[in-house]
């Protein structure tokens, strides 16, 4: 078990345009990156996003279209504390026994089968928004994720995700 000290910088560029087709007010473009990296542990110890956004919803006829690419290795960061929508598939078991030279990644032992989220996995995030209203933002999203490190040889821990939402502000 590693402990963590993480380094994490991030940084952000947005361009604003006055007007923009079909969007009420002016029309942010903002591209952005995070890095992080846990000096306490020897290897999977990195983690980074980097993506894109247009627009910026939460006001009556406006919109976003995010994109985002994601990757956070097994002793990056404390699992427990991850965006809980960002997740891989776990194949259910382990095998009887484990061929020789194949070693099963510590980040899968404890695991049962299933979705899970946490560390060692990496993918793509698309997000569509609208506001109809001031109080009322509805989204889509996206979820494209494959665990880093399988958790058993030859299995597909690639999940697809499609999330709907509906925030309502008051």
């Amino acid at each position: 078990m590693n402990g963590y000290e993480t380094f994490l910088a991030d940084a952000a560029l947005t361009y604003t345009f006055a007007t923009f087709p079909f969007y009420a007010g002016p029309f942010p473009i903002r591209v952005f990156g995070e890095y992080l990296h846990n000096t306490a542990a020897a290897d999977q110890n990195q983690g980074y996003q980097v993506g894109i956004t247009f627009g910026r919803a939460g006001k009556r006829r406006t919109w976003e279209l995010s994109y985002r690419y994601k990757v956070l290795e097994g002793d990056a960061w404390w699992e427990e504390l991850t965006d809980s929508d960002f997740g891989a598939f776990y194949a259910n078991s382990l095998p009887a026994t484990v061929p020789p030279g194949q070693v099963v990644p510590a980040a899968g032992r404890a695991r049962s089968g299933g979705y899970w989220a946490g560390t060692n996995a990496r993918g793509h995030v698309v997000k569509a928004s609208y506001s109809p209203f001031d109080p009322l933002t509805l989204s889509v999203t996206w979820f494209g994720v494959d665990l880093i490190e399988e958790y058993l040889p030859g299995t597909d821990s690639r999940m697809n995700r499609l999330q709907v939402d509906g925030l309502l502000k008051f």
